[in-house]
């Protein structure tokens, strides 16, 4: 079984915010700081080369407020998330390349 290690990345600037489109399924697990974070997509951007969604999730450091960040979309380091389920993503179904799929 593979592992995952590495995180969502960053958008960074420069995301052309005219290209919004709502979310259908908002709840996502994140990879951020080697740990899987609940999240929440609050819009997708599409980008010429991908899309990028800007995510709200638990903040890194176990602060009491979440954080908000654009990040470039990976179906491996961001999964939708089932909001009535805890449970973390299962690396059977990352490592078959079937994240949040059942």
């Amino acid at each position: 079984m593979a592992t995952l290690t590495r995180d969502a990345e960053p958008a960074g600037r420069g995301i052309e915010r005219d290209r919004r489109c709502e979310p259908g399924h908002p709840y996502v697990w994140i990879r951020v700081g080697g740990v899987w974070r609940s999240g929440f997509v609050v819009a997708w951007f599409r980008q010429d080369t991908c899309w990028c969604c800007w995510v709200q999730h638990d903040h890194p450091e176990d602060r009491p407020w979440p954080m908000f960040e654009m990040y470039v979309y990976d179906p491996e380091t961001i999964v939708p998330r089932d909001p009535w389920n805890a449970s973390t993503p299962s690396l059977d179904l990352l490592s078959a390349g079937r994240a949040g799929q059942k």
